[in-house]
């Protein structure tokens, strides 16, 4: 925990602009958007993807709350802003944004396998890495540490597929949720409702072959997902928000809504209006 080599990093901080954008790539708004347009446009890559990525937060926030060391700005209050210290919640390690730049881009770079794609992917995932620092919400062994747990999610996701579940098992694991998040902080909440959303989505349907449509279909399910997480959040009362498991019910019924019943009802309605038979296996 060395606040020397932060102040270092941070400079003048005139640079404080740039690196607030760019964290904001892996916050919380930015990767729901990325995880429902791959869903959209790629369901079982983007069902594994939700999956593996809600298991590796709930691992980040065990390590956060199980460690329990502070935060450059804990130690030295005045060493970055007040913007800056509003993208930072809870303990210090691992950085989340970290570990989540370095899931999903090197999921994507994984899959996709090409040289550009690659190089694309480790250069955003270490930018995001860097403005922890640089914006002195994180010291150097938080977000090293946040990297390497986000490789070896993204390693472990690509070739640990998990099957669909039934009915009864996905009611099973929503009780067993959450009733988790009603004993732990509200983060765990937020976790497993992502996490719980993505493991009961079949993740069976296939997107629109046209470009055009398929277009417009992801972007209807990304809308939805941002009315329902801004929706929520204006709406919704600050004791559910700030409870475990308001915040496991908000995110379970915004995933699952988003996963499973936009598809169906949306494909469903095309497929009876254009006379052809549904696009689910």
């Amino acid at each position: 925990m060395d606040l020397n080599f932060i102040r270092w990093v941070r400079g003048d901080g005139s640079l404080d602009g740039v690196f607030l954008l760019i964290t904001n790539l892996g916050s919380e708004f930015g990767y729901i958007a990325l995880l429902t347009l791959t869903f959209m446009l790629a369901p079982r890559v983007g069902r594994q993807l939700g999956l593996w990525f809600g298991v590796g937060v709930a691992i980040n926030t065990a390590f956060k709350y199980g460690f329990n060391l502070p935060r450059p700005f804990t130690l030295e209050p005045e060493i970055t802003s007040a913007a800056a210290k509003a993208t930072a919640a809870g303990p210090g390690l691992p950085s989340g944004h970290s570990q989540n730049a370095a899931f999903f881009w090197g999921v994507l770079a994984i899959y996709i396998s090409r040289p550009i794609i690659w190089v694309a992917c480790i250069v955003v995932t270490l930018l995001v890495a860097f403005s922890r620092l640089y914006l002195g919400v994180h010291f150097l062994d938080d977000v090293l540490l946040g990297l390497a747990l986000g490789a070896g999610m993204a390693f472990i996701a690509t070739r640990l597929e998990v099957g669909r579940i039934n009915g009864i098992v996905a009611f099973g694991l929503l009780v067993a949720l959450g009733a988790l998040s009603a004993l732990l902080p509200e983060d765990y909440g937020r976790t497993f409702g992502v996490l719980w959303g993505f493991f009961s989505a079949s993740a069976t349907f296939t997107p629109p072959a046209k470009p055009l449509p398929r277009v417009a279909f992801a972007l209807g399910g990304l809308a939805l997902a941002l009315a329902l997480y801004v929706g929520s959040s204006l709406l919704l009362p600050e004791s559910i928000k700030r409870s475990g498991i308001g915040n496991f019910l908000r995110f379970a019924l915004l995933t699952f809504a988003v996963a499973e019943l936009y598809p169906r009802l949306v494909l469903g309605a095309i497929s009876k209006t254009l006379g052809v038979t549904a696009p689910f296996a």
